[in-house]
């Protein structure tokens, strides 16, 4: 049997479990409307969340998430990367992980500092 502690972390940056307000709609498609998923945690390179909108391998998403350091939401675009239906919270949700490919430059070295200061706050408790 696996044991947690053996298990080879792959992630390149730590995921910090914080719930921020997100959205989602689906990039490229017109009239897509904006979904919201419960987001179960982010790091600098993505994030994962709960979602009961179908997502699959590959699409692409415009993403916004609201970071209390900033008035309005941060603007992503990222790639699904996996969908775990076994991850279910609710009969409909599944867990949706997705790579960013974009995010507002202007505001990155602020998210950087917002997500180093959730870590802390959450490696203290």
């Amino acid at each position: 049997m696996d044991n947690p502690s053996d298990r080879v972390e792959k992630r390149g940056h730590p995921r910090v479990d914080r719930r921020f307000v997100i959205r989602f709609k689906f990039h490229y498609i017109e009239n897509s409307k904006w979904a919201m998923p419960t987001l179960r945690n982010i790091s600098q390179t993505g994030c994962y969340f709960y979602s009961d909108v179908l997502c699959e391998v590959g699409q692409m998403l415009d993403i916004k998430i609201q970071f209390p350091i900033f008035n309005e939401f941060m603007d992503f675009v990222g790639e699904v990367k996996r969908v775990d239906p076994q991850k279910v919270v609710r009969i409909t949700e599944c867990g949706v992980g997705v790579y960013f490919q974009k995010m507002d430059k202007e505001k990155k070295e602020k998210f950087i500092q917002v997500l180093s200061d959730s870590l802390k706050q959450q490696e203290d408790q």
